[in-house]
């Protein structure tokens, strides 16, 4: 009787050992059966997802590079004819000989001294941020950039339309270190730029050298007036004070490549932005400043 027990046992426990090894390759064939058939779909959805993003956000910058591009033409093709066509008064080739000859001729508005050299300037500062970058590019930047020395946006607007922005990182092989990122050329660059400043603005001396020995705020004052008074009665002077601020103006680009070139928005992105914004918006010598504590261009 006992034996008959034990062996009842024995057959049921063999029975429900069965059914659970059974149950957990029924198991195990359902969650291959499973992945097999979603998990597939899953790395499809996911492959996808990582598709269309990335195709979103090439045509998000195409389309960027496509507005910018459009923007810097009209501006180009509107100030070259409102220059030949409609601005006021005639050129002044007597004022244009003497700042060739003394860039800071005493005898010329103060206001319109620092507009002129600056239009000197300002291809330094777009050849510093421009040319390190160029070796790669199809486009050489450096005619435009030669040429802008004497035509200022004329000679420079068509390069910027049709370069095409980077925000990469460079190479070893796509660097080419020129003559704007010796130590030299950057602080001489820095200390025309104060030079100019002092000089055009009456910093220093605190008084005028004129003959009417007018204190300094009241001769600033005079020569702005004056500076007002020919900008709409000179063309030289209005066409230029114009392409000045143009210049300023579309630098904001290139100075925002070059920072992004070297290290910059990575870490600390507030300051760097801040930075960013007041090496752009003060003219001449916001840019010299950044361009003389710019870090070096390395490898890593």
């Amino acid at each position: 009787m006992i034996g008959e027990q034990i062996a009842f046992h024995s057959t049921c426990c063999l029975s429900r050992l069965y059914r659970y090894r059974k149950s957990c390759t029924n198991l195990t064939t359902i969650k291959t059966f499973y992945n097999k058939l979603f998990k597939p779909s899953k790395v499809c959805l996911r492959n996808i997802s990582l598709t269309t993003l990335q195709s979103q956000v090439e045509s998000n910058s195409k389309l960027v590079v496509s507005f910018r591009r459009l923007s810097i033409f009209s501006v180009w093709v509107s100030f070259l004819v409102y220059a030949f066509s409609f601005a006021p008064g005639s050129f002044d080739m007597e004022w244009l000989r003497r700042l060739i000859s003394n860039p800071f001729d005493s005898q010329v508005n103060s206001i319109f001294v620092f507009i002129f050299n600056g239009l000197g300037v300002l291809p330094a500062l777009y050849s510093s941020l421009l040319l390190p970058r160029e070796k790669e590019d199809s486009l050489k930047a450096w005619p435009f950039l030669v040429v802008s020395f004497f035509l200022g946006f004329f000679a420079l607007g068509p390069y910027l339309v049709l370069r095409k922005p980077r925000y990469s990182c460079l190479n070893k092989e796509e660097y080419r270190p020129t003559l704007t990122e010796n130590s030299w050329f950057r602080y001489s660059l820095l200390i025309f730029v104060i030079v100019l400043y002092l000089f055009s603005f009456k910093i220093f001396p605190l008084h005028s050298t004129r003959a009417d020995h007018l204190p300094w705020d009241i001769s600033l004052v005079a020569e702005w007036d004056k500076y007002l008074q020919l900008f709409h009665t000179d063309r030289l002077v209005h066409v230029s004070s114009i392409d000045f601020v143009i210049l300023c103006l579309f630098l904001v680009e290139p100075l925002f490549e070059d920072m992004k070139l070297r290290g910059f928005f990575r870490n600390s992105v507030l300051l760097d932005r801040w930075l960013w914004i007041v090496s752009w918006i003060v003219p001449l010598i916001g840019p010299s400043i950044y361009l003389c504590t710019r870090p070096q261009w390395n490898n890593k």
